[in-house]
């Protein structure tokens, strides 16, 4: 305790006398040294079998994360197709009472304004219609992606298991010789 007041007295006068961003720099320096001194003084085969265990526990975690954006998006694309079944039909339905109406809208004020009120409606639904089509498109693609980029992954991963299963019986029969 008495050495770490002694420390933290020493930075502030050092700071105080050559400036924050020098101790800060100091401080950065000294710590790569120690690092680069820690990393030779550890086995090469070691670091290397840990940096490899690294790789092996990253994989799964990367692949998981793209499968989670695929079912993400699944949700997505299902959400944005029921929104074009819907504004479909409620077109469909705005079209065959405009054709119903169109007569008695020539003799009737409020068979006009009811015909007026339908069609803004049906054009409200064909744009969510179109809208909802050019996201459905987009999803489409960021799925194609996503899917691509996972199996790559998944492949890049299967070869570098085998790899790591090759190097690994090399090892070992390096050792038995």
């Amino acid at each position: 305790l008495k050495w770490g007041f002694i420390g933290l007295a020493g930075m502030m006068v050092l700071g105080f006398l050559v400036g924050p961003e020098r101790v800060r720099d100091l401080t950065a320096t000294a710590r790569d040294h120690v690092v680069r001194n820690v990393d030779e003084m550890i086995d090469p085969e070691v670091q290397l079998a840990n940096e490899v265990k690294q790789m092996q526990r990253e994989y799964p975690r990367q692949i998981a994360a793209l499968r989670a954006q695929v079912r993400e998006i699944d949700r997505a694309l299902d959400d944005v197709t029921e929104e074009m079944a819907i504004a479909e039909q409620v077109t469909t339905l705005c079209d065959a009472d405009v054709v119903g109406l169109e007569v008695e809208a020539e003799v009737s004020p409020a068979a006009s304004l009811r015909l007026q009120r339908i069609v803004r409606t049906r054009d409200a639904y064909r744009h969510r219609s179109k809208l909802a089509t050019e996201e459905h498109e987009a999803l489409q693609s960021e799925r194609r992606r996503v899917t691509t980029e996972l199996a790559s992954l998944e492949q890049e991963s299967r070869d570098f298991q085998m790899q790591v299963a090759i190097l690994e019986r090399e090892i070992e029969s390096l050792q038995r010789t």
